[in-house]
């Protein structure tokens, strides 16, 4: 079974406004960071949850606990045909 993992509060920020569609400019001025320190977080979270930065979107869809305070997730994405109730799972069940 694959690791737990946790992400930081400012992770978890960075992956909530990915999600909402941000680009790093804006989250590095939201942060009051650099856009380089940005993307270097972007990496960071990539390579914990073992994705690709495109697949970041698909990932938290996959692992709600991972936006929560003190949630645990599993890195990796879902298998196609994944039975759980996260809601890109169940979406993608309820579209075939």
């Amino acid at each position: 079974m694959p690791a737990k993992i946790k992400f930081k509060p400012q992770d978890r920020f960075i992956l909530e406004k990915i999600c909402r569609g941000c680009a790093p400019k804006e989250i590095a001025f939201d942060l009051e960071i650099t856009e380089s320190t940005v993307n270097h977080h972007i990496r960071r979270i990539c390579r914990r949850a073992r994705v690709q930065r495109f697949q970041l979107v698909i990932y938290v869809l996959q692992h709600s606990s991972a936006l929560e305070h003190g949630g645990e997730t599993t890195p990796g994405l879902h298998v196609d045909g994944c039975l759980c109730d996260e809601p890109y799972c169940r979406g993608r069940r309820r579209a075939a």
